[in-house]
């Protein structure tokens, strides 16, 4: 009897197999393999990452060590610091990596290291250029800026100097009030003269430097003026003491008198030069009198008011010893009297030896 043909296929059998055929275990095995293969080179690579991050740090220690050294003694004065840098990056690179060694594995992972490292240093090292340049541009514009200040500071420098000499070469001392004023006036007129050639954006400036010189020259005139004063009142006094001493000296009688003027003038004067004038001119004054008692023939009515003690602190003792030399001394006139007398002597002998000859002269004549 023949063999019957199922009707139908079974729908619910094992795909792509052979109904009723047990399943064969060589894809376990096959799956399996794969999984230790994906481990093992999962295993690599892990070693092969860790050598190279290893090999990464030290070389990076090195060099951005240099690379800092590099970086603080640039000033931007030239271009191309970032360039030189990167380029910089893979000569050492390339050096380095010549020495270190490893595997395929080993050395892929480190270029990949290397490959991120060189865009982090190279943004680094254009970041350090852009600063240092952007320096350079500030510091040339300001260059610009000063050489923009400096012409109309020059001028104003001569439209103050030709407005303010004559007042200082006028003044004298005789109206202070108005010498200060003056002078600032001037300064004022040579500064809106000078300011409109100043350029907008640098007009605070030249204002802030103008206000600073004109506290400057405020105090150099007002020093000028009280030196002018002084110097003014000095030659006053000087004046006076001089007259005063001159008359002293041809009437010994004004002593006293002029001593109190000396003394008004004396105080008159300013502190800084009181001090100093006072000794000097009371002693001159003092000496004019014990001249002029000498110069009348009241020598020892000179040195009585000398050994009276009246003078002491006044006279300097040098001074007090060379008066007293000065009063023995025989004079001029006491010279010439001496040599008329002797010259009437020989004329009277020689006209007694002649016979009678010459001029008779008594012994009271004589």
């Amino acid at each position: 009897m023949a063999a019957r043909l199922p009707d139908a296929l079974p729908l619910n059998g094992p795909q792509g197999r052979r109904p009723g055929r047990p399943e064969s275990g060589l894809s376990g095995l096959v799956s399996a393999v794969e999984g230790m293969v994906e481990t093992g080179t999962g295993l690599l690579d892990r070693q092969a990452q860790d050598e190279a991050g290893r090999l990464m740090t030290t070389f990076q220690a090195d060099f951005q060590a240099r690379a800092a050294e590099r970086a603080a003694a640039y000033d931007g004065s030239a271009p191309g610091f970032a360039l030189a840098e990167a380029n910089q990056f893979d000569r050492d690179f390339s050096a380095f990596e010549a020495t270190a060694g490893g595997d395929a594995l080993t050395r892929k992972a480190l270029r990949e290291r290397r490959d991120q490292a060189r865009g982090t240093y190279a943004a680094g090292a254009i970041e350090i250029e852009s600063r240092a340049r952007a320096n350079i541009v500030t510091l040339r514009r300001a260059a610009v800026d000063e050489q923009a200040l400096a012409t109309p500071q020059l001028a104003f420098g001569e439209g103050y100097i030709a407005g303010v000499a004559p007042l200082y070469d006028r003044f004298d001392g005789s109206d202070p009030e108005a010498f200060v004023p003056g002078v600032l006036s001037a300064f004022d007129a040579a500064t809106a003269q000078a300011r409109e050639t100043v350029p907008e954006r640098l007009r605070p400036r030249f204002d802030a430097w103008a206000g600073g010189e004109r506290a400057k020259e405020a105090a150099k005139a007002l020093a000028h003026r009280e030196a002018r004063e002084d110097a003014a009142v000095a030659t006053t006094a000087a004046d006076t003491l001089r007259l005063a001493s001159n008359q002293t000296l041809r009437d010994p009688s004004r002593y006293d008198a002029n001593a109190a003027i000396v003394e008004t003038a004396i105080a008159a004067l300013p502190a800084a030069l009181r001090d100093r004038v006072a000794a000097g001119a009371r002693q001159d004054l003092a000496v004019a009198y014990i001249q002029g008692l000498s110069q009348l023939k009241q020598g020892d009515e000179a040195k009585r008011q000398i050994a009276s003690g009246r003078f002491d602190g006044i006279i300097e003792p040098e001074v007090v010893a060379r008066l007293v030399v000065a009063m023995d001394r025989p004079t001029v006139a006491d010279y010439m009297a001496k040599v008329e007398v002797k010259d009437r002597v020989e004329s009277a002998v020689a006209s007694r030896t002649t016979g009678g000859q010459g001029a008779q002269v008594s012994v009271g004549e004589v």
